[in-house]
């Protein structure tokens, strides 16, 4: 970051948060990049020894661009909603192009062995179960913004195509991957992932639970052992695809220091039996709704981390206060099924945002390498679909 951005963005601090308002040396505001795919994010911390407040420690938000995919304005209504009602962090300040967030230091995020822990999935599942429970009085329920996206004539898509047409920004191997994206958005593939649409119900959805989305602290007591952050994508959308989303984005390390700047780790890849155990967990908290039985649900998770037996039994054992045992089984099967197909609805997407999103200033991030990586991993989903439909009828 150049010296001028640098004033700038301390000046923002100072001039938005009130309690800040008095430090008129900024060498005493530390900035500390965080990481981050679509916006610059950095920790604020204020060392001014005269400063009287507590609140020393915030986080600034400069958006970046992502034509067509965020509502800026809704996003940030979401934002101050869920913060107000402990779902996220507090707004501090807004200011259109960026915004001054309370900083959340609750655990750590996640790493690549949590990720494929079963324990933390199994919470990751209850946490998430909750979060789909959320209503926000002043954001009206729409259609489900998977698809929103997927008609390619709306005005949402033409950052897509414009981008696709700037062949100065690319070089010869990326057109060549552009080349293959044109796939995805064939009336012929367009028509199938509309069929593969849930037919469940929407809520609102976090759209983008990556590890770096995600606080973990396992040494806390129930209901604070997971927090979420970054709500820049959420939205409306399938329960389904908020889950399927989830499970793609924990193969993706994303602090990898290199060109493409990611990594897939394939050991976190979630398999149909993953799957269906956290289909399970999901299901049987989404129907607790007295807060003791959750938090009892929740301890018990955490207390069978190393007794697989008694973890598989969880579950059902809740479920069964609900529901019967062929309705759980029912509930499970028809969820995993439309995970499988969110799962490809979810890598479509993120190709198509890492075409509108390639080549912004600032952002050290490979996204056409990113996109085709997506782009195999949508086309191996679509097999592995068909071949679980096909064994589900030979049943």
């Amino acid at each position: 970051m150049d010296l001028d951005t640098l004033i700038e963005y301390k000046e923002i601090l100072v001039d938005n948060l009130p309690e800040w308002k008095d430090t008129t040396d900024l060498r005493y505001i530390e900035l500390k990049k965080l990481t981050g795919l679509t916006n610059a994010t950095y920790r604020a911390k204020n060392n001014d020894p005269n400063l009287t407040t507590s609140n020393k420690i915030a986080v600034i938000r400069i958006f970046g661009t992502v034509e067509g995919l965020v509502d800026k304005a809704k996003e940030h209504t979401i934002f101050n909603e869920l913060g107000k009602n402990g779902a996220g962090p507090k707004c501090l300040a807004y200011g259109g192009s960026w915004r001054i967030e309370e900083y959340i230091d609750q655990g750590v995020h996640p790493d690549l062995t949590t990720m494929r822990s079963k324990t933390y999935r199994r919470l990751i599942a209850k946490y998430l179960s909750q979060f789909h429970k959320i209503q926000l009085s002043n954001i009206p329920r729409e259609e489900p913004s998977i698809k929103k996206y997927l008609d390619t004539r709306t005005e949402s898509f033409k950052p897509f195509f414009d981008k696709m047409k700037q062949g100065e920004l690319f070089s010869s191997e990326e057109k060549e991957k552009l080349k293959e994206f044109e796939e995805i958005v064939s009336e012929k593939e367009v028509e199938f992932l509309y069929s593969i649409l849930p037919k469940s119900e929407t809520r609102l959805c976090h759209n983008d639970l990556n590890n770096l989305n995600i606080f973990y602290n396992v040494n806390t007591s129930s209901g604070n052992r997971l927090k979420f952050i970054d709500f820049e994508y959420c939205s409306y959308n399938y329960c389904a695809y908020d889950i399927a989303n989830y499970m793609n984005e924990s193969h993706f390390n994303y602090n990898f220091p290199e060109d493409p700047y990611y990594d897939i780790v394939k050991e976190n890849i979630f398999k149909i039996d993953d799957i269906n155990d956290f289909v399970e967990h999901y299901i049987a908290a989404k129907h607790i709704e007295d807060e003791t039985i959750l938090s009892q649900f929740e301890d018990e998770i955490a207390a069978a981390a190393n007794d697989e037996s008694a973890a598989r039994r969880i579950p059902l054992k809740y479920a069964l206060k609900y529901m019967s045992q062929e309705s759980f089984v029912e509930l499970c099967n028809q969820l995993v099924y439309e995970v499988l197909c969110c799962q490809i609805l979810s890598n479509w997407y993120w190709v198509v945002w890492s075409v509108i999103t390639a080549k912004a200033p600032g952002m050290l991030f490979n996204h056409i390498h990113y996109g085709a990586a997506r782009h195999q991993i949508f086309k191996d989903l679509k097999t592995q679909l068909s071949e679980f439909t096909q064994k589900q009828a030979s049943i």
